[in-house]
């Protein structure tokens, strides 16, 4: 769904980057948030590493039984990953 509407400013769909027109900028209340939300060093760096690291480890009330697995098993072998090498390479190293 996100790609089938990704870049299309008139039909927005789920998932989407936060793109506004000069038009819906000018007339935005909250230009300092987009501005930031917007810049590189926010854009690349901190956001990627939240979504990925915090946002998408957690399950939302919205999603259904394939996406509460989507979210499950990412977790459980993450957590499996963490005991085995913590018990083959120990917690010194």
């Amino acid at each position: 769904m996100h790609h089938g509407t990704y870049a299309d400013l008139h039909h927005r769909g789920v998932g989407d980057i936060w793109t506004l027109t000069v038009e819906e900028y000018l007339a935005a209340p909250k230009r300092l948030v987009y501005r930031l939300y917007r810049n590189p060093l926010v854009f690349l760096g901190i956001g990627p590493g939240y979504i990925f690291l915090i946002a998408q480890r957690y399950l939302h009330e919205w999603e259904g039984k394939n996406e509460r697995r989507s979210v499950v098993l990412p977790n459980l072998a993450i957590l499996v990953i963490m005991v085995v090498a913590s018990l083959t390479i120990g917690l010194r190293r």
